[in-house]
């Protein structure tokens, strides 16, 4: 037992690495592909890896993680056992993407995965309109982790409000989208759920992208970049989440993953040789990952199959 919680606690610091990462190869593909294309570009990536995976699975008869089971008939089945709501989500989810992206493009990686963590707010503030219930611990870490947000959006000499704008609106989506998905979670095994989930999303992105006239091809370089985010992020970031999941449970595993924004910090200042951010920036960041990992200890959802509650990704795993 005591070897499995160690390699569980060692697959999510993976996990977090591999997601906190993504965000930076984003950030350089931004230059060069709009928001809702880099969604398609790297969903269709990520979903391709897990189909692959399965076909490599179902050759040497291996049954771990449910892999083998990932299908186009089975996502296909499960999306028509539930088609509205799950559309529902993939909308949801897809417009979340966009949203996180297009504030990494005009913002940074930094502000943007800080802000993200504002995510854990709105599901509690979700789960307080399905009927859960909230502690005054729960309510005024949230507050903590708002006003942290709200003083990390400092840069420039100005809050950017902009930004704290566009990630609420982004968090408001993904938690509509995990609350969605909950309900058809437990139809379908968890690895074609989640390829189901970013193939829809990447849809979604590519209603956006046209709508938007932002249809284009990227250089090659930026399809190498996306090759390696969806891998990171979609594939083995989400895979390795899920399979902390299993080996010490959500209560502990969520804390830690609540850390993606510091991964994403620091890769910024150690590896692309960014500046440490102002006192008031950092004073905000401590608010927003102290307070995101102990709501995540604190928040105890209502029961889903699997612990399905985080289905797919939110943008960003």
């Amino acid at each position: 037992m005591l070897g499995s919680h160690r390699i569980g606690f060692l697959v999510i610091g993976l996990s977090v690495i591999c997601n906190g990462v993504t965000f930076h190869l984003q950030k350089a593909a931004l230059g060069d592909v709009e928001p809702a294309m880099l969604i398609v570009i790297q969903n269709s990536f990520a979903a391709g890896y897990f189909l692959i995976a399965a076909y490599i699975w179902r050759a040497f008869g291996w049954q771990a993680g449910d892999l083998h089971k990932t299908d186009p008939v089975a996502m296909v089945r499960w999306f028509k056992d539930g088609w509205k709501i799950i559309v529902l989500a993939m909308v949801l989810g897809g417009g979340s993407g966009w949203l996180l992206q297009l504030t990494t493009k005009n913002y940074g990686p930094e502000i943007s995965s800080f802000l993200a963590n504002l995510k854990l707010v709105f599901l509690v503030a979700g789960g307080l309109l399905l009927g859960e219930r909230a502690t005054k611990a729960e309510l005024l870490t949230a507050g903590a982790i708002i006003v942290g947000a709200f003083l990390f959006s400092w840069q420039g000499g100005k809050f950017q409000l902009g930004a704290l704008g566009l990630m609420s609106i982004c968090c408001l989506a993904v938690a509509g989208k995990q609350l969605i998905v909950r309900s058809a979670a437990d139809k379908a095994n968890l690895p074609t759920v989640m390829c189901a989930m970013l193939i829809g999303m990447g849809v979604a992105n590519g209603f956006i992208a046209v709508v938007n006239n932002e249809i284009s091809w990227p250089p090659g370089w930026v399809f190498g970049l996306l090759a390696l985010a969806g891998l990171l992020n979609g594939a083995l970031g989400m895979a390795l989440l899920y399979t902390s999941y299993s080996l010490i449970g959500v209560s502990r595993a969520a804390p830690i993953d609540a850390l993606r924004p510091m991964v994403v910090l620091l890769v910024g200042i150690l590896v692309l040789g960014k500046d440490l951010p102002p006192p008031l920036q950092i004073g905000g960041a401590v608010l927003v990952l102290g307070g995101s990992m102990l709501l995540a200890k604190l928040h105890k959802p209502a029961p889903v199959a699997d612990d399905k509650e985080e289905l797919a990704t939110d943008g960003q795993g």
